[in-house]
């Protein structure tokens, strides 16, 4: 079993690069892919086999894959950083797209999320703007 309990924020992880958070700090790399709020988890690995645990810090990191997803409003596929997690949300949500336009921006909480929502809104703006003048002739 693992116990862990919060470590106190240090200066190793500002050297890290890391964004230091309630609950976690937040790596910077977050900011250029999906990470749906994972974040870099301190705690210690408790031994309990012995009279007197030994407790050994340890950071958990989130599950972060390369993949290529497609996105249909786009009619592209994207490579991707993804967590795990993101690509769970993604398939509950129907797809890239509907996960990127519904989800709230704090739980995207990355830049490359914020940007290609714009893009989307736009790419739908445009579709939408098209049907209508077809509907019209």
């Amino acid at each position: 079993f693992f116990f862990f309990f919060l470590l106190p924020i240090s200066m190793s992880a500002r050297a890290l690069g890391l964004q230091l958070l309630r609950g976690g700090a937040r790596p910077n790399r977050a900011d250029r892919g999906l990470y749906a709020g994972r974040r870099i988890v301190f705690g210690y690995k408790v031994a309990e086999d012995k009279k007197t645990p030994k407790r050994n810090p340890r950071t958990w990191k989130p599950n972060v894959q390369r993949m290529n997803l497609f996105s249909e409003l786009l009619g592209e596929k994207l490579s991707i950083r993804v967590t795990t997690t993101a690509l769970r949300c993604i398939d509950r949500a129907g797809g890239l797209d509907n996960y990127i336009l519904h989800t709230p921006p704090k739980k995207l909480d990355s830049n490359f999320g914020m940007e290609l929502r714009d893009v989307l809104l736009q790419k739908r703006r445009e579709v939408t703007q098209l049907q209508q003048q077809q509907k019209q002739q």
